[in-house]
C-alpha cells in the first residue's frame, strides 16, 4: 500500500495527472492517515458516498469513449421517469457531488445530453464509431457551468450581497473560478460570470435569507418566486 502511494505522489505532477491533483491529494490524505494508526477511525471520519449506483458502468463507458464507439443503454429522467433506449456518442465522464455523469453526442438531436449513471440500465458498447463534434472541448463546455448542466448562449453577470456568515462560506468554498467579492463598508457583494444552471439557483437557495440576488432580473425574479412558493408551504 506505501509503495503504491508512494508511487502515486512521484506522477502527481507529471502534466497529465496534474488535473488529477485534488483526486490524488484526497487518495494520499486518506491512506496517510488510515495507515498512522489502527484506530484512526475512531477520531477521523472522511464523507462517504452515500449513492455508488451507476459506478459500474464507468469500465464500460472509458471503454467507449477510448474506442471511439457508440453506447446504447435504457434511461429514466428523474422528470419523467420513463425508460426510454438511447443510443449516443460517449465524449467524457464528469463527477459532480457523488454522482457520475456522461456527457455525450445524440446525432439524433444534433445536441450535447448529460445522463447520469444512476439512471441508466443495461449498458453496452456497439459497433458503430462515434460521431464527436469538432468544436467540442471539455474545458470550454464547462468553462462558465456551475455543476453538471451547461447552458448555451452568453453567460450573465450575476451579483449578490451577502450577509457576514454567508459571505465566510462563500469565499471560503467559492462557487465559480471567476468568483469575485468586494466590501463596501459593512456589506459583502460577490460577482460571477456564468451560464446560470440549476445547480448555481440550489447553491443560492442554502443560504436563504442570508443573501440578496442583485442581478440579472430574470434570476433575482427566479429566486422570489421559489421564495413565494417555499412560503406557501409553511402557511
Amino acid at each position: 500500500m506505501k509503495f503504491a502511494l508512494n508511487t502515486l505522489q512521484q506522477f502527481r505532477e507529471v502534466p497529465f495527472f496534474q488535473q488529477f491533483g485534488s483526486a490524488i491529494d484526497k487518495i494520499v490524505n486518506r491512506v496517510s492517515v488510515e495507515s498512522s494508526t489502527e484506530d484512526a477511525h475512531r477520531f477521523i471520519q472522511f464523507e462517504s458516498a452515500t449513492s455508488v449506483q451507476g459506478s459500474e458502468y464507468l469500465p464500460i463507458l472509458l471503454e467507449a469513449i477510448q474506442s471511439s464507439k457508440k453506447v446504447w443503454f435504457l434511461y429514466a429522467s428523474f422528470v419523467k421517469q420513463e425508460e426510454k433506449a438511447r443510443k449516443v456518442s460517449p465524449l467524457l465522464l464528469k463527477e459532480y457531488r457523488n454522482r457520475w455523469y456522461l456527457i455525450s453526442y445524440d446525432s439524433s438531436k444534433k445536441d450535447i445530453i448529460t445522463f447520469g449513471l444512476d439512471r441508466m440500465k443495461d449498458v453496452m458498447v456497439t459497433e458503430e464509431t462515434a460521431e464527436i463534434p469538432n468544436d467540442f472541448s471539455a474545458a470550454q463546455y464547462f468553462a462558465h457551468t456551475v455543476g453538471i448542466t451547461a447552458y448555451k448562449g452568453e453567460p450573465s453577470l450575476v451579483k449578490i450581497e451577502a450577509g457576514p456568515v454567508a459571505a465566510r462560506y462563500i469565499e471560503s468554498q467559492p462557487f465559480h473560478p471567476s468568483q469575485r467579492m468586494f466590501v463596501d463598508n459593512e456589506s459583502t457583494f460577490f460577482e460571477w460570470n456564468i451560464l446560470i444552471s440549476e445547480e448555481f439557483i440550489r447553491n443560492l437557495l442554502g443560504f436563504a435569507g442570508e443573501i440578496n440576488v442583485l442581478a440579472p432580473d430574470s434570476l433575482r425574479k427566479e429566486m422570489r418566486e421559489r421564495a413565494e412558493a417555499m412560503f406557501m408551504n409553511y402557511r
